[in-house]
């Protein structure tokens, strides 16, 4: 049985900082961590967890922000856990979820691309190699 995870991708025509402090604000009730790349680009996680009664549990969601520029961010958000029964029936719920994050950039007035929409995802679907730092070796 896949997971009944739910992935999402957006380019956000908006400063990584202004996106990382409204997900903080709104979601980041579990987890956040802002980290400094090389070249000074910013790298954000922000994690939560909601309760949906149709599935008469919680729910996770992971936003990963990445700044591609002064007012470019890279928009990662992944709904998962929190199913109902032996089949960890979601009901919608992870794809509610992703929404309602995707809803927040519209309600703040920003602009955004959705690049992928990706319902049942898994490591196996995500849309580039999540690994390709690996294999270029370790670093000098």
């Amino acid at each position: 049985m896949p997971p009944s995870a739910h992935y999402a991708r957006a380019l956000v025509h908006a400063p990584f900082r202004a996106l990382y402090g409204l997900f903080a604000s709104r979601h980041g009730n579990c987890f956040r961590k802002c980290m400094r790349l090389g070249g000074g680009r910013l790298l954000g996680i922000v994690v939560g967890e909601k309760y949906f009664f149709r599935t008469e549990s919680t729910a996770a969601v992971t936003m990963v922000l990445e700044e591609q520029g002064p007012s470019r961010t890279l928009l990662e958000v992944i709904s998962c856990a929190g199913g109902k029964g032996l089949l960890d029936i979601s009901y919608g719920a992870h794809k509610t979820y992703v929404h309602e994050v995707l809803s927040d950039l519209e309600a703040a007035g920003l602009k955004y691309e959705v690049l992928e929409e990706i319902d049942y995802f898994d490591p196996s679907k995500t849309p580039y190699d999540p690994d390709e730092p690996l294999k270029a070796g370790p670093a000098s």
